[in-house]
C-alpha cells in the first residue's frame, strides 16, 4: 500500500491532479467561508464591541484557507509546467534517438552497397571495369559514362578513355586528356572531384531512337589507390544527384580503382 502511494505521488501527473483537486476544494471552502462571514463575525461579538482582536481571530481562519488555496494553485500550475516540459524533453531524445537511429541505418545500407558491388567486381574478373561502370551508371540512371585510365606517354600524364557507357564515339575514335586538361584532367591533377550542375550547353550530347538530348548534371569522381590516381570516372545525369549520392558514388569508385592497373 505505501508503495503503490509512494508511486501514485511520485508521479508529475498525478501530483498535478491532486492539486488540482485541493486548489478546487479550496476554493469553495474560501468561497463558502465569505459567505459565513458576517455570521461569524456576529457570533464573535467583534462587530457589536469593536474587538480589534476578535475581527482578526474571526477573519484567520478565512485567510488561511485563502492562502493555502492560492499555493496549491501555483502549485498545480507549476507541476503542469514541470510535466509539459519533462514530457517536451522526452519527445526531443526521442526525436534524436530516431535521427541516429536513421543515420545509422543509412550507413548500414550504404555499407551493405558497397560491399555488393565489391563482390559484384569480383565476380565479374576481366570484365570488371566495363561492367562496374555500367552498374554505377544503371543505379544512378546516368544517361552516359565514361571511365579513364592514367598512363604516362613520353614522360607527360595523361587519362585515356578505356570504357563508355551510352557513349557516340565514331569508330576508332580515342578521347584522352593531359594532366590538368579540361574538366578530367582537373579532377585527375587535384585529385578532387567535379560537380557540375549546370552543365555548358554542347559539353555533352546523348543521341537514341527518340532525338538527341543534353544531360544537366555531370559528376567526375577520380580513381585513386594508395593516394595515386589511377583513373577518372565521369557520369552525366539528367537529374541532380543529392550529397549522399555523390559520396556513395566516390566510395564505389574508389573500390572500382582496386581493379585499375
Amino acid at each position: 500500500m505505501t508503495n503503490r502511494l509512494q508511486q501514485f505521488l511520485s508521479d508529475p501527473l498525478q501530483q498535478s491532479r491532486v492539486l488540482a483537486v485541493l486548489f478546487a476544494l479550496g476554493i469553495l471552502a474560501s468561497a463558502y467561508a465569505l459567505f459565513t462571514l458576517p455570521v461569524t463575525l456576529q457570533a464573535s461579538r467583534a462587530v457589536d464591541v469593536l474587538s480589534l482582536g476578535g475581527a482578526r481571530a474571526a477573519l484567520l481562519p478565512t485567510a488561511i484557507v485563502i492562502t493555502l488555496t492560492l499555493f496549491a494553485g501555483l502549485g498545480a500550475v507549476l507541476q503542469s509546467l514541470r510535466g509539459r516540459r519533462e514530457i517536451i524533453v522526452y519527445r526531443e531524445k526521442k526525436s534524436d534517438q530516431k535521427i541516429a537511429t536513421n543515420a545509422r541505418d543509412s550507413k548500414s545500407g550504404e555499407t551493405s552497397d558497397i560491399t555488393s558491388y565489391r563482390d559484384q567486381l569480383q565476380k565479374w574478373g576481366s570484365e570488371a571495369l566495363e561492367k562496374g561502370l555500367n552498374e554505377l551508371c544503371r543505379q544512378l540512371e546516368a544517361g552516359q559514362g565514361a571511365l579513364y585510365l592514367a598512363h604516362t606517354t613520353a614522360g607527360k600524364r595523361m587519362v585515356k578513355l578505356e570504357h563508355g557507357y551510352a557513349l557516340n564515339l565514331a569508330e576508332g575514335q580515342t578521347l584522352q586528356f593531359a594532366w590538368g586538361e579540361g574538366l578530367v584532367g582537373q579532377a585527375a591533377a587535384s585529385a578532387k572531384s567535379f560537380y557540375l550542375d549546370e552543365v555548358p550547353s554542347g559539353y555533352i550530347k546523348i543521341l537514341s531512337g527518340l532525338g538527341s538530348s543534353s544531360p544537366r548534371y555531370v559528376f567526375i569522381v577520380p580513381a585513386k589507390k594508395d593516394e595515386n590516381v589511377v583513373g577518372v570516372v565521369e557520369i552525366a545525369t539528367f537529374v541532380p544527384l543529392k550529397e549522399a549520392s555523390r559520396k556513395q558514388v566516390e566510395a564505389m569508385v574508389q573500390v572500382l580503382a582496386e581493379k585499375m592497373s
